[in-house]
């Protein structure tokens, strides 16, 4: 009789050992089994060291610099196309501070690197007064044609965004021979905003629209202006009617296809203006049922997951028109950082086991595979997740573990990896498929260097009789590997190491008809055979 494995699986606890498949391994550390082989992780290379005290909770990687938070954060690029200086946003998602832009050359400066060194305030805050309107100059005859008028003031910041609109002043009636002086024309507002002008415009009767037109733009500490543009040379429209401030509690930033950020605000889904992202108007804000924990976006859906409820799905293409929808057969979201877009879905931790909303999917992945209560062991509210080939990473720690859990949730047959790695935070380079983390003040990429140890443990393999496994052979793409063979109840080991692709014999003496194959490499193995005799080995293979 001969034994043999073609294909390596990872582990499933929550199936009887007897009853695994074939691939199944009761015991999987520090592999890779993707492509179906055992491939050892390798071991992570460190790249650069941070320069804030650990423990860094949030890792970003932009512009060649790598930006780090003691807090967690969600930072995304921001997603403006005649951006040439870098600009980013982040949000504090422990409710520490407001939301934050900034762009390289800013978060940089100052010395040191404490990357952000700076940040300003999101948002262009709204003039609080109404400018005043007064006329000088001759008034006008019984004939003349007059012009009637109404002006506001828009705060401009040094990127040239401008932002919602000061009160309206009165209505005035102006004469072809009168100017307009403007007063109150308000300094910059409190706050880091990086404001550094004000666009003034104003609507004239002698202009077929009703619009505020563009009349001026001005140095923000100027506090006065005199009109004597005519109403033939006046500019663009007024557009930033509905440009609201962000929450000052913004949390959970994600960009959404066509330029959208969202983000979350206590009970309430927040959009900014479509390119927009300094912009985010009230009217697109829409209240959940709850606590939000964290968003996640896959396609042009966004979906919101609760704390304490059923998640929720929005699809559409415009704020105006994204349609919340509660998914009555998903779970609570027990850890946000654990929160990760695999590409065609989110994967997330659940209190039974790890969940995927996604194309036509919507399940606890690790069902079957995991029995509730040992993956709440795991405290996988601890979770700090990552995609890595398509696969969910999550180092977690519990009062005896730290290290990570390997989940491929797409995988034919299932199954989960450990791996003897630890992180505080983790970033995504999603255009190289690549992944990094953070251990104290150094930042690694992982999987990258020497191969680690990797061991592979099969399931039971019982037999009709008692036999005497005599030879084995092992597949390899490099030597030496070590095989066991675990002999019994008891488990003794016949252990041999190969340092090529030669038959091995095995001592005889010894009958059962329960063994298991244990596997300790640095080498991707391929194959791994038993037989009683070295001929029988050298014949068609058996499957068990």
């Amino acid at each position: 009789m001969k034994l043999q494995l073609n294909s390596f699986r990872g582990e499933r606890p929550a199936v009887s050992e007897d009853s695994l498949p074939m691939a199944a391994a009761t015991k999987a550390v520090n592999c890779l089994l993707m492509s179906g082989s055992l491939r050892p992780l390798r071991s992570p290379a460190k790249v650069a060291d941070l320069a804030k005290t650990p423990p860094i909770k949030t890792l970003f990687y932009h512009k060649g610099h790598w930006f780090h938070w003691r807090e967690r954060v969600s930072a995304v690029v921001a997603p403006d196309a005649g951006d040439e200086t870098g600009r980013f946003l982040f949000t504090f998602n422990d409710g520490s501070g407001s939301p934050k832009v900034t762009d390289v050359a800013y978060g940089t400066a100052g010395g040191g690197e404490e990357y952000p060194t700076n940040a300003y305030d999101l948002g262009i805050p709204l003039p609080q007064n109404a400018p005043i309107a007064s006329l000088t100059g001759a008034e006008p005859g019984a004939d003349d044609i007059l012009d009637n008028r109404t002006y506001i003031m828009t705060y401009v910041n040094g990127w040239g965004q401008p932002g919602g609109a000061s009160p309206m002043t009165p209505n005035v009636v102006v004469g072809p021979s009168q100017v307009v002086e403007l007063t109150n024309l308000g300094t910059a507002p409190n706050g880091n905003h990086n404001i550094t002008h004000k666009n003034i415009y104003r609507t004239s009767s002698g202009n077929v629209s009703a619009d505020f037109l563009y009349v001026a733009t001005i140095p923000v500490g100027q506090t006065t202006f005199t009109d004597t543009v005519s109403s033939d040379n006046l500019g663009t429209k007024w557009s930033t009617q509905d440009y609201d401030m962000p929450p000052s509690d913004l949390k959970g930033l994600v960009i959404l296809p066509n330029g959208i950020v969202a983000g979350y605000a206590k009970n309430e889904v927040c959009f900014c203006e479509p390119g927009k992202y300094y912009a985010w108007p009230i009217k697109y804000r829409q209240l959940v049922s709850g606590e939000i924990a964290a968003l996640g976006v896959f396609g042009q859906s966004l979906v919101v997951l609760m704390k304490d409820g059923f998640p929720y799905m929005a699809t559409g293409d415009h704020p105006e028109n994204y349609t919340l929808q509660r998914l009555e057969n998903g779970q609570a979201c027990i850890g946000a950082d654990g929160v990760v877009d695999i590409g065609y879905a989110i994967a997330y931790p659940g209190p039974d086991g790890l969940q995927m909303i996604g194309v036509e999917i919507n399940q606890n992945v690790t069902r079957g595979i995991i029995e509730p209560q040992d993956w709440r062991n795991m405290n996988p509210s601890s979770f700090i997740g990552g995609a890595y080939g398509f696969q969910y990473v999550a180092f977690y720690t519990t009062q005896s573990e730290n290290r990570a859990i390997i989940v491929d949730p797409a995988g034919e047959d299932g199954g989960i990896v450990y791996a003897e790695v630890t992180a505080d935070a983790i970033y995504m380079d999603r255009s190289a498929g690549l992944l990094y983390f953070s251990a104290g003040d150094e930042v690694f990429r992982w999987d990258a260097s020497g191969a680690m140890t990797a061991t592979w443990t099969s399931r039971p393999l019982d037999l009709a009789q008692p036999i005497n496994i005599g030879a084995v052979r092992a597949l390899a793409k490099g030597y030496p590997i070590i095989v066991d063979l675990l002999v019994g109840t008891g488990q003794d080991s016949l252990s041999t190491t190969f340092d090529d692709r030669e038959a091995q014999r095995l001592p005889g003496g010894y009958m059962d008809d329960l063994y298991k194959i244990r596997i300790t490499t640095t080498k991707e193995v391929t194959h791994v055979a038993f037989a009683e005799t070295m001929d029988e080995l050298q014949q068609a293979s058996q499957s068990v």
